[in-house]
């Protein structure tokens, strides 16, 4: 019996030595977890953040974006579109009044409906590759391509004298050759009345048309151009078959 009692003290003072032992780390066990969470948290931050900077020069990505945009090309844009209104119209307009009988002579060989047509396509090209142009169809060809038929249009208006009350001024000039001018005058402003027709009809649809209407398909930019020549074709036809030439 004496020799039973120290192994059973033995035994309870190992399993109380271990359930000290226990008991004093497995309060720091969770402390130390936690602690180790939030410097990994703090660190994924400071990746994230170290991430949105180039290891160049440091510039964050708005930076770079504010810093990506080149005002040249906008700056050549204006200037070309600048050359392309005044050079042509002043050419045109310096034929007409210093250069009148030499016009006449060309003008005489074409006839008043042709001018119109002419001046009328000029128009609707240049607003048609504006559009395609912003749309992002081949920008720079579109660019081109309108810069070309706005200085073009500009050169009819300068020789036909464009301005609101255009008949007095051609009359003046051109005397009894003055429906050529005329002629060149009414194609531009159908054009022009036709593309308010089409933006009028664009803008309504945009506002009082459903998503889920079938008409919200003519707000896409193959329709949207459809429309958009079907309306200039209506006005055209008005210029060339509705007897306006020969009356103003």
């Amino acid at each position: 019996m004496s020799t039973d009692k120290p192994r059973m003290t033995s035994s309870g003072a190992n399993h109380q030595g271990a359930f000290s032992i226990s008991e004093g780390t497995s309060p720091d066990a969770p402390q130390n977890s936690e602690l180790a969470d939030t410097e990994m948290a703090a660190v994924e931050v400071h990746d994230a953040i170290e991430s949105l900077r180039t290891p160049h020069n440091n510039i964050s990505i708005a930076e770079q974006k504010r810093g990506a945009f080149r005002p040249w090309p906008w700056i050549i844009t204006i200037v070309l579109a600048l050359i392309a209104m005044l050079v042509p119209y002043w050419y045109g307009r310096d034929l007409a009044i210093n250069h009148t009988e030499k016009l006449v002579k060309v003008l005489e060989n074409v006839d008043p409906r042709g001018l119109a047509l002419l001046a009328w396509i000029t128009v609707v090209l240049t607003f048609s590759f504006v559009g395609l142009a912003v749309a992002g169809w081949h920008r720079r060809f579109s660019g081109v391509m309108a810069l070309c038929a706005f200085g073009l249009e500009q050169f009819l208006g300068g020789f036909s004298l464009l301005k609101g009350d255009f008949w007095y001024s051609t009359y003046v000039v051109f005397h009894d050759h003055a429906i050529y001018a005329n002629a060149v005058n009414l194609g531009i402003i159908s054009a022009v009345v036709g593309f308010v027709a089409f933006a009028v009809v664009f803008v309504a649809i945009l506002i009082l048309i459903k998503r889920t209407s079938p008409l919200n398909v003519l707000t896409k930019a193959g329709p949207a151009l459809s429309c958009y020549l079907v309306i200039e074709l209506i006005a055209l036809m008005v210029v060339l078959f509705g007897g306006i030439i020969t009356t103003v």
